[in-house]
């Protein structure tokens, strides 16, 4: 019989320790990475939730400025036809002391007009005047309210608004 050999033991108490270890240090990486992915997908989660919110609270923001935007323009535009209509009534009361024998000169210096002004807002009243009998001769054709008086407000430079004979109605809708 062969000499036998001294029996070891199929591990070696290092080897035994060492592989303990590394199965240690394996389990405590993967319980890292575990908790590193449950995070990113958190995070991720979260991030596209926000990004969520973010998109509707957009639209509604723009939702709710497209109103604001229609009002403000509806505004305007009944402003517009208002002043359009007070430019009208100086241009009458400009046309009246025309009537009553005033020069275009001494209306301009009386009102602190330019004259090329007195003669615009003239000009401008008998276009609103023409137009104002086309279209009684032709009712079948559509017409927008105010149509009329924005050819004043439109053909008119700025000039200052000085209105005659005012009564305190007209000083409460001017404020």
């Amino acid at each position: 019989m062969p000499a036998s050999k001294p029996r070891r033991s199929k591990r070696d108490p290092e080897l035994v320790r060492r592989l303990d270890e590394v199965r240690q240090m394996m389990k405590v990486r993967r319980t890292e990475a575990e908790r590193r992915a449950a995070a990113t997908t958190d995070a991720v989660e979260t991030y596209l939730h926000a990004a969520g919110f973010i998109r509707q609270s957009l639209a509604v923001r723009d939702q709710r400025i497209g109103g604001l935007r229609r009002q403000i323009e509806q505004l305007e535009r009944e402003h517009e036809a208002e002043a359009a209509r007070w430019r009208a009534r100086q241009a009458s009361a400009i046309a009246a002391m025309r009537e009553l024998g005033e020069s275009d000169v001494g209306i301009g210096q009386l009102l602190e007009l330019t004259v090329k002004q007195v003669r615009q807002l003239m000009a401008a009243a008998d276009r609103v005047g023409e137009q104002s009998m086309a279209d009684a001769a032709h009712p079948e054709q559509d017409t927008t309210p105010g149509n009329t008086l924005e050819v004043v407000r439109a053909e008119v430079e700025p000039c200052p608004q000085v209105v005659l004979n005012v009564d305190e109605s007209v000083d409460q809708s001017l404020a």
